[in-house]
């Protein structure tokens, strides 16, 4: 009986061998496979809109751990490092104490015109021996990524020099309102300052844009600091100066180097400008002469503190 099952099986064993090589192939695709669009297609593709960066926020930075350069016009620039807004160091100065930087007292502003806004800011010198303090503004200008600092100091405050009562966005423009009192003709160092003396400050670049201090209220003149020189003084020890120092050329004073010519205020009264020597640091800067000026009023010396401005003129 096991003979004809095992016949059976190997017969449908050879039936299945037989069915499956008559199986057809797979048909072929009809259609080609998708490809990806070559390198370079001119067909649709999503692009980016282009972004313009935000203007920097000057109140993002920290003034109070930055480096700043101090200077008052009577004492050459040099580093204070500030840390937390305060800085130890031998300064070179009168007595000794720290350089102190209150935040509270900047200014947001845009002093040259380029709708960014800069920062005008205090750098404090607490000297500790007479207990008078020194403080000298500085302009912080942005530029799109960062506040850089200029090294004149564009109002000072001291005893026996001047006290600063505001400064101020100039409202109309660019640039602040510095309100201050100056010491009167004469005056004893122990006086208060008396004399009204506001002018308004901006920035302006020269020709390689490099940026400069310029007061244009009233009249345009230098904008940094001015070392007064003493109006009065009588007209014979001016001309003395003129004779000592060579006389000062008045048809090409500028308001800064490589900017346009000073321009005293408007006035009912004739005025002209008597100049002398001034004893800042920056007396001779890159072939420049800098210079006080004090006004002639109707031929007379004015006898106003008010009167003296700046000035700088081509040197030799």
């Amino acid at each position: 009986m096991r003979r004809p099952v095992v016949a059976a099986l190997a017969a449908l064993a050879t039936l299945l061998t037989t069915a499956s090589a008559c199986q057809p192939e797979d048909p072929e695709p009809t259609g080609a496979e998708p490809t990806a669009e070559p390198t370079g297609s001119t067909g649709p593709t999503e692009t980016e809109e282009p972004t313009t960066p935000e203007p920097l926020d000057p109140t993002t930075v920290d003034l109070g751990n930055r480096v700043w350069t101090y200077e008052d016009a009577w004492t050459a620039p040099f580093e204070v490092p500030l840390e937390d807004g305060v800085a130890e160091g031998e300064w070179d100065l009168a007595g000794e104490g720290p350089m102190v930087y209150d935040e509270a007292e900047r200014v947001v502003v845009d002093m040259d015109g380029d709708d960014d806004l800069d920062v005008v800011a205090p750098l404090t010198y607490q000297e500790q021996l007479g207990g008078y303090p020194w403080t000298s503004w500085f302009v912080w200008l942005n530029d799109g990524t960062d506040l850089v600092q200029m090294p004149y100091a564009i109002a000072h405050q001291a005893r026996c020099v001047a006290t600063v009562e505001a400064v101020e966005p100039a409202g109309d423009g660019p640039g602040v309102r510095i309100d201050r009192l100056i010491m009167d003709l004469g005056a004893e160092c122990a006086a208060t300052p008396t004399v009204e003396a506001d002018r308004t400050v901006v920035v302006e670049h020269d020709e390689n844009g490099d940026p400069w201090p310029v007061q244009i209220d009233p009249g345009r003149f230098w904008g940094g600091l001015c070392v007064g020189i003493g109006s009065e003084r009588s007209e014979g020890e001016h001309e003395q100066d003129v004779q000592d120092n060579g006389p000062f050329p008045l048809d090409e004073a500028v308001v800064a180097p490589g900017l346009g010519p000073v321009e005293p205020p408007a006035s009912e009264e004739t005025i002209d400008l008597l100049s002398s020597d001034s004893d800042a640091w920056y007396g001779d800067l890159d072939g420049w002469r800098f210079a006080g000026i004090t006004f002639l009023r109707d031929g007379a010396l004015s006898t106003s503190a008010a009167d003296e401005h700046c000035a700088w003129a081509p040197q030799g």
